[in-house]
């Protein structure tokens, strides 16, 4: 069963030191407020992405 919460969204490169992909997410859930990083190498930033949407959705429905 899927939860829809209302959510903010943000993606960004970082280009310190190397090319890097950053998304944060944070929402409200019940009585707490969750802050969610990813961020990786932007050659595997799309790799590792549908693990990380994975975990938060198990996280935020859970």
């Amino acid at each position: 069963m899927y939860l829809w919460l209302p959510a903010f969204l943000w993606h960004t490169i970082i280009l310190y030191g190397g090319d890097f992909k950053v998304m944060k997410i944070w929402t409200i859930k019940e009585s707490g407020m969750y802050f969610i990083t990813y961020a990786a190498k932007a050659m595997k930033y799309p790799v590792y992405l549908p693990i990380i949407q994975k975990l938060i959705l198990l996280h935020l429905t859970s």
